[in-house]
């Protein structure tokens, strides 16, 4: 197992390097730079020109890339210009609650899932299993953004039951534990948002993996034995159906990356995800660079879980 770890981390380098610089080339053939990106009509081009060169952007751009992969593999993120300060800092100022809504969304997505697709194929063929189908598919077809407007239209707007944007209630200074208390509660609206995709999806996998584990032999027998309907799903088949949702969840944490980017825009949430498109629109190259290079160790991360997750629960699978 071990000898599979460091060979699929070796095999790992090629593919982020390459990312970094598919991401480079794509950033520097968009229109402008960061300086032209400033909304100060007193600058001058020769100050443009003098920003550029401190910048370090007047090089050519392999020489460019080349300077931000030596100082990467130092462990310098760079500056962030748009926002003059570290890179590194800007993370992690940024990570927990871009953290705190993937954990929420994929443990909604996990429990509902499970939940409905264990109904759906208990009661297949059924109405409940009709709706719950239809269900499942609309929550995986549906926008993000859209889902996010309807959930702020109905939820905070109609109901008033959650706040409909940023992280923390204006001017309020509330002491521990209830600051924390006021953040979970901004946070329910978008970790519902992102959750309603895992749900569908989780459910499907589930639904598929029950419906073939209950025509198996060994649930005949033990039928046949006259153990209860409920011991037979929960405690034989159930556990042979989950399975594949051990892959599902290492495989869902790009999905929750990429959904998250666009509900903290939505929701003006402070992570990660609005980060990412704040840097893109201010052709923020060093930062563009990092939020890249983050996400694609975790798409990578999520992959090799996956794989060493489906060996944990499936003894049959051994990586040599």
């Amino acid at each position: 197992m071990a000898t599979y770890v460091v060979r699929r981390v070796l095999q790992s380098i090629p593919i982020l390097l390459g990312i970094t610089v598919l991401t480079f080339l794509l950033a520097k053939a968009m229109p402008g730079d960061p300086f032209t990106m400033l909304l100060n009509p007193g600058i001058t081009e020769a100050d443009l020109e003098r920003l550029r060169g401190i910048a370090g952007l007047k090089a050519p751009p392999h020489v460019q890339y080349w300077r931000w992969l030596v100082s990467l593999l130092q462990g310098n993120l760079g500056m962030s210009i748009s926002f003059n300060q570290p890179v590194a800092t800007i993370i992690a100022d940024r990570l927990a609650p871009t953290v705190a809504i993937g954990i929420g969304s994929l443990l909604i997505g996990l429990i509902l899932g499970v939940l409905f697709g264990v109904i759906s194929a208990v009661r297949k063929y059924t109405l409940i299993d009709t709706v719950f189908t239809v269900g499942a598919l609309a929550g995986i077809s549906a926008p993000t953004f859209f889902m996010g407007l309807l959930a702020i239209k109905y939820l905070s707007i109609g109901l008033g039951w959650f706040p409909s944007s940023n992280l923390v209630t204006p001017g309020l200074n509330a002491p521990f534990p209830y600051n924390y208390l006021d953040v979970a509660h901004h946070l329910v609206l978008p970790t519902m948002v992102l959750g309603v995709a895992s749900i569908g999806s989780m459910a499907r996998y589930v639904r598929s993996g029950m419906l073939d584990v209950l025509s198996q032999d060994y649930v005949r027998t033990a039928r046949a034995k006259g153990l209860s309907e409920r011991v037979i799903v929960y405690r034989h088949a159930l556990r042979n159906a989950l399975i594949p949702v051990v892959t599902l969840l290492g495989l869902s944490l790009p999905g929750v990356v990429g959904g998250a980017i666009i509900t903290e825009q939505v929701f003006s949430i402070p992570g990660l995800g609005r980060m990412s498109y704040l840097a893109v629109l201010r052709r923020d190259y060093p930062l563009i660079m990092a939020t890249t290079v983050l996400f694609a160790v975790m798409t990578v991360l999520g992959n090799l879980l996956a794989d060493l997750g489906y060996a944990w629960v499936d003894p049959r699978i051994r990586y040599d």
